[in-house]
């Protein structure tokens, strides 16, 4: 039989079979598309963080900072992506990434600019005040739902803001933290397999073991804040109206009010190595606001704390 290629019988295969081949090409796609879709990890919102640089905020240290939240572990084993953007002109972009659940913090700016009435600060504040998280409230939200694996109702009742310091994660039950697990990764293309379910559960338990500490640790930030003379006090605490409702809360973390060194250590770092204010070389002025989608996302809304706990632990001493 006769099988060789010639001009004539390629020409003739092209001409009638065209079809099918692209028929086959288009088949394979969609055949690659589904089996990527099937084993690739779909991310929900909280499984990557989010940090906007507010418009006037400077962005290019953000390698740095980058580096330095992953250097050091800062988040858990289910944030699988960490981000950043670079907010310009536009004021309509973070009202549309909120609007989908991106977007975890903001550095922006206190100044007021001579044109100006309000700080760019303020204006996320009231513009987005249905997002923000206020630090208090965010560290009563963390800390009940820490208590949701606590087993005994007459122990959970006892554990709040005042007695946190009592709670441990032995006090939390395995049994309660692996079911939670079992729950929310039943579509994680992650954890199929038995061994891969066993895996994670100690990867669940570390996180939030973790989360315990973690919780303690931004409760010693806003103790140190309470401490302050009002000079030197951290948090941007100003009184926002929104519709009927009129709010004075700890909404921000002023950047500059972190103490980079004391009688006896240095911070690792000085803040102003990761935030300025375009054309500034030191942190005046800025600020960290924190996003609330605690609905959306209540296992991992407080990795928001680990955030803003790494940069006060590399960026001062308060926590020692």
């Amino acid at each position: 039989m006769d099988s060789k290629i010639t001009k004539k019988r390629l020409y003739n295969f092209l001409e009638y079979d065209w079809i099918a081949i692209i028929a086959s090409i288009i088949g394979a796609i969609i055949l690659f598309s589904v089996l990527f879709s099937f084993f690739s990890v779909k991310l929900t919102p909280g499984q990557y963080f989010k940090y906007f640089y507010d418009n006037g905020v400077a962005s290019e240290n953000d390698t740095a900072f980058y580096s330095m939240l992953k250097d050091n572990n800062t988040f858990s084993y289910d944030v699988l992506e960490l981000k950043s953007e670079r907010l310009i002109g536009d004021n309509q972009i973070l009202p549309a990434r909120l609007s989908i659940q991106e977007g975890d913090a903001i550095i922006s700016s206190l100044k007021v600019d001579e044109e100006q009435e309000y700080s760019p600060a303020y204006k996320v504040i009231k513009n987005q005040y249905y997002f923000v998280y206020d630090f208090d409230t965010i560290l009563v939200d963390a800390i009940n739902y820490l208590k949701t694996f606590i087993a005994d109702q007459t122990e959970k009742e006892k554990i709040s803001v005042e007695t946190l310091e009592s709670l441990t994660y032995d006090a939390l039950s395995k049994e309660l933290i692996d079911n939670n697990f079992l729950t929310r990764m039943a579509k994680d293309n992650r954890f199929r397999s038995q061994a891969q379910k066993e895996e994670g559960k100690l990867l669940e338990r570390a996180r939030i073991e973790k989360l315990v500490n973690e919780v303690k640790n931004f409760k010693k930030i806003i103790v140190y804040n309470e401490n302050q003379t009002e000079e030197n006090k951290i948090f941007y605490k100003p009184t926002v109206k929104v519709d009927d409702t009129e709010k004075t809360a700890n909404f921000g973390l002023k950047l500059e009010k972190l103490p980079y060194e004391n009688s006896e250590k240095k911070a690792n770092h000085h803040v102003s190595e990761f935030f300025r204010l375009s054309g500034e070389s030191t942190a005046k002025d800025t600020v960290l606001i924190l996003f609330n989608f605690v609905k959306q996302q209540p296992n991992l809304q407080f990795e928001s704390i680990s955030f803003v706990n790494e940069i006060v632990r590399q960026c001062s001493n308060i926590l020692g």
